[in-house]
């Protein structure tokens, strides 16, 4: 009982190390971090924790002390798991960003889909309709994990996803202004000069 109190104790110090430098990179009163730069620090605290453990004398068998070092990475996977939700929720662009690029498309498709009916080509529309099927799911799965948390790695494919749409998007927007922009406007009438003998 002894050396499990013990193990314990050294687990709890090693956590309080973690938990301060993860407070510091991303607590309560720090904005919101990219989910990549908290996964390459937490690597980098956790093994620092897990060296605090080993460094800390412990009572006990070595088969006991493995099981707490165990023990403490479990727990340490679980706080990261809570610091990654907890700032995912400071981000408030990331609750519309998915949503947008999602409707977008399936806006588009539709779209596509309704003028090549027009054009009778149908059959090319189960295409598009198939993409906005993928959409459709796409948005329910992305809904179902901000709601419930589970599998926030696979909501974090999906938000890189959105964003990679969207900068599409517009960059595509950018270019067509800029491309309207260097051709000349129709509404402006033609300027001409006249040169008389070297005069304009």
């Amino acid at each position: 009982a002894t050396a499990e109190a013990n193990n314990l104790a050294v687990i709890a110090l090693a956590k309080n190390y973690y938990q301060k430098a993860m407070e510091g990179l991303c607590g309560g009163d720090k904005a919101y971090v990219q989910p990549s730069k908290i996964r390459e620090r937490h690597r980098v605290y956790r093994e620092a924790a897990v060296e605090k453990f080993r460094a800390t004398k412990k009572m006990g068998r070595q088969a006991l002390i493995m099981q707490h070092e165990d023990q403490l990475v479990r727990n340490i996977e679980e706080m990261l798991d809570s610091y990654l939700r907890f700032n995912q929720s400071k981000n408030f662009f990331s609750l519309v960003r998915t949503p947008s690029a999602m409707l977008l498309l399936i806006i588009s498709m539709h779209v596509i889909s309704g003028f090549l009916s027009l054009l009778g080509l149908g059959f090319l529309s189960v295409i598009f309709n198939f993409v906005i099927g993928i959409c459709s799911l796409t948005l329910m799965t992305w809904s179902y994990i901000k709601y419930t948390g589970q599998s926030p790695l696979l909501g974090e494919i999906i938000d890189t996803i959105s964003d990679k749409i969207l900068s599409g998007v517009s960059e595509s927007c950018v270019s067509a202004l800029a491309i309207a922009a260097a051709l000349p406007h129709p509404l402006l009438p033609a300027v001409t000069f006249r040169g008389t003998r070297g005069v304009w």
